[in-house]
This record gives structure tokens, C-alpha cells and sequence, in this order.
């Protein structure tokens, strides 16, 4: 089984709690990895790259495998369960791409919105700068309305129905002197 993502010597260490979830690098021998397979369903990746999207039952090893090809997994946790993985694939220091996603009974309850914000305060926290961006399938409104509401702006279309959305975090702010 791979790593369960490559994080760089200069990519910051991603491990924070907001008000309900508790986010860590994911532990690829933790045995909660087999309860994946209960909420990795069609639904739940069907916003997600092909290679990702799921028809039936999956192996949820092999499956964490895909998931963190190029880049770092990362559990999320309610309440001490595993309801959801953070994604970050870095570009360098100063680019990376986030991903999130959820099972079924975490959503409509703000998750995605407390896990973005997190994110980008624990960034901030951190002194960070860089660009965030996310991409999101355009038949998804809801985890594009996650970005907009954590401060991202619409970027532009990608291939395949995907839109980016990004957000600059620690750049000068346009006609401030530093």
C-alpha cells in the first residue's frame, strides 16, 4: 500500500481541529480505513475524478491509494469518526490544490464549510502564503458555494465540467505598501 501522500520538506504540516472535526495527516495502517468502505459509495465520489468514481463495492485500501496518488490524504473526524478525507496535492511551496469529501450522513450539517475555513485559518495561522484552489465539478453547486463562502473566487473552467475557484492567502493586498 502507498503513503498516504507526498508532503514536501516545504509544505506545511496540515493537522488542526475547528469546532466539531479534527483533521490529521491520514495513518494509512489505522484500522478505521476499512470503515471507508461504508461511506465511499456512488454518491458520495460521484463529483470526483473518473478514477475515483465508484460503481459498487470498492476496497477501500486500494481505493486510499488512488485517492492519495501525487499528493497527502487526510482524515476528518466528527466526534471522534471518520466522516470524511481533506486532500492536498502541493505545487511547490506556495500552490495547492485542496479536495474534500464526505459520506452521506455528514452532509447538509455545514462540515465542508467548517473543514474549508478551517483550512485556510489554520494556513493563515501558520504564516503561509500562497495560492489555494480548488476544483469542483459544475453539477456540484454546493461544494462550489463551500468555496465562495470560505473567501475563494471563481478562476476559470477546466476540462471535463470541472470549475476552479482559488484563494490568495498572506498576498499584499493591491495599492498597500508592505
Amino acid at each position: 500500500m502507498a503513503s498516504s501522500g507526498e508532503q514536501t520538506s516545504d509544505s506545511p504540516t496540515i493537522a488542526f481541529q475547528s469546532d466539531r472535526l479534527a483533521i490529521a495527516p491520514l495513518v494509512v495502517a489505522d484500522a478505521r480505513i476499512a470503515a471507508t468502505a461504508g461511506f465511499v459509495t456512488k454518491a458520495v465520489t460521484a463529483h470526483l475524478p473518473a478514477r475515483l468514481q465508484i460503481e459498487g463495492p470498492v476496497d477501500a485500501e486500494a481505493w486510499i491509494d488512488l485517492l492519495s496518488e501525487g499528493g497527502e490524504v487526510h482524515s476528518v473526524d466528527l466526534e471522534g469518526d471518520l466522516v470524511g478525507f481533506l486532500t492536498l496535492h502541493w505545487q511547490g511551496s506556495d500552490q495547492v490544490m485542496v479536495g474534500y469529501l464526505f459520506a452521506e450522513n455528514a452532509w447538509g450539517r455545514g462540515l465542508a464549510s467548517e473543514l474549508v475555513r478551517g483550512l485556510v485559518a489554520h494556513l493563515q495561522g501558520l504564516g503561509w502564503r500562497g495560492r489555494v484552489t480548488g476544483g469542483v465539478a459544475r453539477d456540484n453547486p454546493a461544494s462550489a458555494a463551500v468555496l465562495l463562502k470560505a473567501g475563494f473566487s471563481e478562476d476559470g473552467h477546466g476540462p471535463d465540467g470541472v470549475d476552479f475557484h482559488s484563494l490568495d492567502i498572506g498576498a499584499p493586498n493591491p495599492g498597500t505598501s508592505q
